[in-house]
């Protein structure tokens, strides 16, 4: 009798940089056998609930069945300064009242390309936002998204 072997899953949480610079990583997977390690890697740009698919490393099968399939399901943890939404990332910067009215150059740390300067202009009211383009998570059909920055008063 020839049986193909059980599909598995394996959930994988990754913080919000990983899921935008992608990683390797080792899973040890088993289930009603000897377990086994397993290099992956996760492309940059997943979010969560993407599923990878890696054929053929599920369960053994039966007789000469094929083995199933692993699928690892991402869940990307929530990051206490970016929040996303697709591939674009949103944060907030404190500012202070004098900035706001003559406006200034402030540094901007962005999640993947370290720190950039942001140019605001004189007279910008607070709560203003500001597009960075190609600064976002990298999307997994093309480019990149955009950071949106929104200016919070700072005392």
């Amino acid at each position: 009798m020839r049986k193909r072997g059980s599909d598995l899953r394996y959930d994988l949480e990754i913080s919000l940089r990983q899921a935008g610079a992608g990683l390797t990583t080792t899973l040890t997977v088993g289930h009603g056998e000897p377990e086994s390690e397993l290099q992956i890697k996760v492309p940059a740009g997943v979010d969560t609930g993407s599923r990878l698919r890696f054929g053929g490393k599920g369960e053994a099968g039966i007789g000469d069945g094929e083995r199933g399939d692993l699928y690892v399901v991402i869940r990307v943890s929530e990051h206490e300064s970016f929040r996303r939404k697709g591939a674009n990332l949103y944060t907030k910067v404190g500012i202070s009242p004098e900035q706001l009215e003559r406006g200034d150059r402030i540094l901007i740390e962005t999640l993947l390309d370290g720190s950039r300067y942001l140019q605001v202009p004189a007279n910008t009211n607070e709560g203003a936002t500001f597009r960075m383009q190609g600064l976002g998570m990298p999307s997994l059909l093309k480019g990149r998204g955009d950071l949106y920055v929104k200016l919070a008063r700072r005392h």
